[in-house]
């Protein structure tokens, strides 16, 4: 589950208590009741309030009521225009998941009150909490937990709200069964519903990531097949790639996911030609990606790839072990280094510029995503590094006339945004939602600069040639390498074949004495039997 599936955003200021204080008796009166269910949800609904004063007034109302768990429902931009609805709030009675109590603890002060909840929980009543701190209190508190929520959760939206979803990765199964293929240690299949291992589990990764993919390396890591060490998936094999996540010429492709380095994450890369990927569109057939998500040898993550006949690498930021991170990378898919280009965002921020570079491998048959951690053999020690809520779309035209921060238009998120509330130890609705800014923060990709290759490109052509002309000198010495190695065989065949004439040599030689020795004896024969007197 990713933060951007919570899709809601957070109020950003706090507000008068006393003025709120005066609106929440209004705001109580908006709420309808309903039967309550067996399974205590959808006990109560209420519209949801676009500003933020009335949104707070709102959770303040609930919870005099004695609300412990509070469901929004979002309607999704992708569906039916027909069938969206205003944002509403379903309430329901004696709930209080772990996340809102993680929540609730996170805002109180106290511990009065726990035990109240707990006994409110298990017996569905709806008894109103005493309240133990003052009015002024209450809104520091409940206003700081929705700031922190802010930060977390309310990002701009960057991809096109046209745009069509193709692939959900996003672990919310909770296992890795929306993934074709795992590859790690012992395994080159399709992972079984219940498989979690050191090298690839779905686990808790926090707050708004509560399924997310855990990989881990170690070394010797290696699949069944051979090759780099590695723990990742892919929404299809080389074989069998999946529509959503192959890509071809001309291809347009948004590619929305989170990711976490973890804490004490340390760079493994040794040497110029070592790597440690965790991304690639993987060409289909083989070879090295002409694009990857790699780790730099100072410690950065870079938009990279050595596939391409003139590899492009940009620097995106420095990893930030221990921290949840949210990516979107945009992608035209070419071999043409004049129509393929990529760009960068970080946490609604543009931190790649577009630029124009060869995106798919000459030749490659097309690419096909793959995420989670890939590394040379040559790499030591352990690494491990999270992805959560990867969702694939089609490439659309962005607009021409709305800026980031302009557009209203809703984020294609989940459709249902569950935000646990809990009631603190001082009576606190510690809300875990966001409820405010959508005006601000929704807003569509920027419009197109008109950039193109030689006004965009920050590396320029002559470093691009230093480093053409080092992995040419590499490979030249390479070569020369294995030259010096066949003439050194061949001088040893050489010496074994002068040593095995010499012997041949010294064995005529001795052939020669004996023969010769054999031939006097016999003369001397001779000489002595006509040198006796005859009879």
């Amino acid at each position: 589950m990713n933060r951007r599936d919570l899709r809601s955003c957070a109020a950003t200021s706090v507000v008068a208590a006393a003025s709120l204080a005066v609106i929440a008796t209004s705001a109580i009166a908006t709420i309808s009741e309903a039967p309550r269910s067996a399974s205590h949800e959808a006990v109560r609904t209420a519209a949801l309030p676009s500003s933020p004063p009335s949104i707070v007034t709102t959770l303040l109302g609930l919870q005099k009521l004695g609300v412990t768990s509070v469901r929004v429902r979002v309607p999704d931009p992708a569906a039916d225009p027909r069938t969206v609805q205003q944002p509403a709030l379903v309430i329901a009675d004696g709930v209080t998941p772990t996340a809102a109590r993680s929540a609730a603890a996170t805002t109180s002060t106290a511990s009065t009150a726990r035990s109240a909840t707990t006994t409110r929980a298990a017996t569905t009543t709806r008894t109103a909490t005493t309240t133990t701190t003052s009015t002024t209190t209450y809104m520091q508190q409940l206003s700081a937990y929705m700031q922190q929520l802010a930060a977390a959760l309310a990002q701009p939206r960057i991809v096109p709200s046209g745009a069509k979803k193709l692939f959900t990765g996003d672990y919310n199964t909770g296992n890795f069964t929306q993934w074709a293929m795992l590859q790690a240690k012992g395994i080159n299949a399709p992972a079984p519903a219940n498989y979690c291992t050191y090298s690839a589990c779905v686990r808790n990764g926090g707050l708004g990531h509560e399924t997310a993919a855990r990989f881990e390396v170690r070394d010797g890591d290696i699949p069944p097949f051979g090759g780099g060490e590695r723990a990742e998936v892919t929404p299809g094999a080389w074989y069998a790639p999946s529509a959503g996540a192959f890509v071809k010429e001309g291809d347009e492709r948004w590619y929305s996911f989170s990711m976490k380095f973890d804490e004490g994450f340390q760079n493994p890369r040794h040497g110029p030609d070592s790597w440690f990927m965790v991304s690639q569109w993987f060409p289909q057939q083989g070879g090295a990606p002409a694009l990857t998500l790699q780790v730099t040898q100072d410690n950065y993550l870079e938009l990279g790839g050595a596939g391409a006949a003139v590899p492009y690498r940009r620097k995106i930021s420095p990893v930030k072990p221990g921290q949840w991170v949210d990516y979107v990378v945009h992608v035209k898919f070419s071999e043409d280094p004049n129509v393929g280009y990529a760009e960068v965002y970080e946490n609604g921020k543009l931190v790649v510029e577009k630029h124009y570079r060869p995106t798919l491998v000459a030749g490659g048959g097309g690419a096909y995503y793959k995420q989670g951690v890939y590394r040379d053999v040559e790499s030591t020690g352990t690494q491990v590094v999270w992805h959560d809520g990867l969702v694939i779309y089609e490439g659309v035209a962005p607009p021409t006339t709305l800026a980031l921060s302009q557009s209203t238009a809703p984020v294609a998120r989940t459709q249902t945004l569950v935000a646990d509330a809990a009631v603190a130890d001082t009576g606190i609705v510690a809300a875990d939602t966001a409820v405010a800014q959508a005006d601000e923060i929704d807003g569509q990709v920027p419009a197109d600069r008109g950039t193109t290759a030689s006004t965009e490109t920050q590396e320029t052509t002559s470093a691009l040639d230093a480093r053409s002309a080092a992995r040419e000198e590499r490979r030249e010495a390479r070569e020369e390498r294995r030259e010096a190695r066949e003439e050194r065989r061949e001088a040893r065949a050489a010496e074994r074949e002068a040593r095995a004439a010499e012997r041949a040599a010294r064995q005529e030689e001795r052939a020669a004495r004996i023969a010769e020795r054999a031939a006097r004896a016999a003369d001397q024969t001779t000489d002595a039997e006509s040198a006796e007197p005859s009879p």
